[in-house]
C-alpha cells in the first residue's frame, strides 16, 4: 500500500483537513493466471539430475521432486526491484505443499528463499507440519519454527522483513519471527546466497523429496514499512511535515502532487533536518489541494 497525506487550505490559510488516501502498489514476480510457467515471466528453472518435472496444473506451476530425494529442482530469480533491509518490503507468496518428505530434521523438501540487496535474508522450509528457518549458525540447522498444517487449499504467505528482523504471517495470521541470515560463508558447486536480491522456491537440497503448486508472487508496498507522515503544523507560511528519523534524512523522500494522488509526483521543496528524533521538511503549499507522500 502507498499512503499519501491531502492537505486542504481554507481562505484563511490554516489546514481546514487532513485525509488519508492509499493505494495498492505491488510488483507482480509470478501470475500463473497466464497460464504460463514461471520460465516465462522471468524466472529460471534448474533441475539435477533432470528427474524432476513442472507443469501447469490446477491453477498454478507444479514442481514435483518426489520421484527421488537426490534430485535437486526449482524456480529462481532476481528480485527487479532492489530489496531494502533498510526501508523494509513484503513478498506475497500463494502455493499449495501437495507432499515432503524428509530424511533429516535439517533438510526441506520444498524451500523459499528470499536475499536482500545485501545478501542477508532468510530461508524458510516447508513440512507438512512444520514451517521453519534455516540457521546460519551453526550453518543450515533447523532455527526457530511453528507447527502448522497445510491442508488441501491455496495459502497465503506474507514474509516481511525490515532492518535485522522479518515476520511470517499465513492467511493473515503472523505465526513466525526471527533474525534474518547470512548465508555467504556457504561455499559449494552451486551456491545461490551470493546472489543479491535473490529469489527461489522448490527443492534445493538432496536429502528431501516434495510436490508444490506455485500460484502467483508479489513484492508488495507495505504500509507498516514507511514511517507515519504527520503535520507539524504552519511555520512562516509553510508546511511542515514530519516523520520518524531512524532511517536518517536520505532515508525517505518527501514527494508532493498537485492535483491527485495518481500524480505526477515530484520531490517537494525544503531541505530535510533532523528535530526531536523526526525528519522534518518546511515545504510550500499552493492555494489548492495537495497531496504528499515518502517513498
Amino acid at each position: 500500500m502507498e499512503y499519501a497525506w491531502r492537505v486542504v487550505r481554507t481562505i484563511s490559510l490554516s489546514i481546514a483537513a487532513l485525509s488519508l488516501g492509499s493505494r495498492l502498489s505491488a510488483e507482480v514476480l509470478y501470475d500463473a493466471a497466464t497460464s504460463t510457467l514461471p520460465t516465462a515471466q522471468g524466472w529460471s528453472f534448474l533441475a539435477l539430475p533432470a528427474l524432476a518435472s513442472e507443469s501447469m496444473e490446477g491453477g498454478g506451476a507444479r514442481l514435483d521432486t518426489s520421484v527421488s530425494g537426490g534430485i535437486f529442482a526449482g524456480w529462481s530469480r532476481v528480485s527487479p526491484v532492489p530489496l531494502d533491509r533498510v526501508k523494509g518490503y513484503t513478498l506475497r507468496l500463494e502455493l499449495q505443499l501437495l507432499s515432503e518428505s524428509h530424511a533429516s530434521t535439517n533438510r526441506a523438501g520444498i524451500s523459499w528463499i528470499v536475499l536482500g540487496s545485501d545478501k542477508k535474508g532468510v530461508e524458510l522450509g516447508f513440512w507438512t507440519d512444520r514451517i521453519w528457518a534455516q540457521s546460519d549458525s551453526p550453518m543450515f540447522t533447523q532455527g526457530e519454527g511453528v507447527a502448522m498444517e497445510w491442508g488441501t487449499g491455496w495459502r497465503e504467505l506474507r514474509l516481511t522483513v525490515l532492518g535485522d528482523r522479518y515476520g511470517l504471517a499465513v492467511d493473515g495470521t503472523e505465526l513466525l519471527i526471527g533474525a534474518v541470515r547470512d548465508y555467504t560463508p556457504f561455499t559449494g558447486p552451486i551456491d545461490p546466497y551470493e546472489t543479491p536480491n535473490f529469489l527461489f522456491l522448490g527443492d534445493d537440497t538432496t536429502s528431501a523429496r516434495g510436490a508444490v503448486r506455485f500460484r502467483r508472487m508479489e513484492l508488495v508496498a507495505d504500509p507498516a514499512m514507511r514511517p507515519p507522515l504527520r503535520v507539524v503544523g504552519l511555520v512562516d507560511g509553510q508546511l511542515e511535515l514530519g516523520w520518524d528519523g531512524a532511517a536518517g534524512v536520505d532515508g525517505w523522500k518527501l514527494e508532493t502532487s498537485a492535483g491527485s494522488i495518481d500524480g505526477p509526483w515530484e520531490l517537494a521543496t525544503g531541505s530535510p533536518r533532523i528535530e526531536a528524533g523526526e525528519v522534518r521538511v518546511r515545504t510550500a503549499t499552493g492555494p489548492d489541494a495537495g497531496w504528499f507522500r515518502l517513498r
